[in-house]
């Protein structure tokens, strides 16, 4: 029953500030390499299912070292600067909801929030697949 409620709630307020999902970026070298970013292909498909608008509005500037070995200061320093908005995307104004797929600090959803508030984004709300508590 409350489950539905939330539920309820969550879709009503993303349809009624229309929202528009994106995703974590990974660098480009590495998104080579693997051959996907797994949070694009979930943030698409949450999209379509949800029948939201899909932007890539984030660039990840700089290949970082992972994150999973790293203590909560620094993947905060790990991920300063990180990234940048996509060139040509309009922000101003628009609400996001980001989608990554497992989030640990939530440290990078943090980071690409900052990213998209401080080029104008209104709502900015992050979702992650998975939680892995830091050991």
């Amino acid at each position: 029953m409350v489950a539905k409620s939330l539920t309820d709630y969550f879709s009503d307020f993303i349809n009624q500030n229309s929202f528009t999902v994106t995703s974590v970026p990974m660098h480009p070298g590495r998104e080579k390499l693997r051959g996907y970013n797994q949070s694009r292909s979930l943030a698409e498909g949450l999209a379509q299912k949800l029948m939201l608008p899909y932007q890539e509005t984030l660039l990840k500037n700089y290949d970082t070292p992972s994150q999973t070995k790293l203590d909560r200061k620094k993947r905060r320093d790990n991920l300063s600067r990180a990234f940048s908005p996509a060139p040509d995307q309009a922000l101003k104004g628009k609400n996001f909801l980001i989608i990554d797929d497992v989030t640990t600090t939530g440290t990078t959803l943090k980071e690409a929030a900052k990213v998209l508030k401080r080029n104008g984004a209104g709502i900015v709300w992050g979702m992650a697949l998975a939680y892995e508590p830091t050991k």
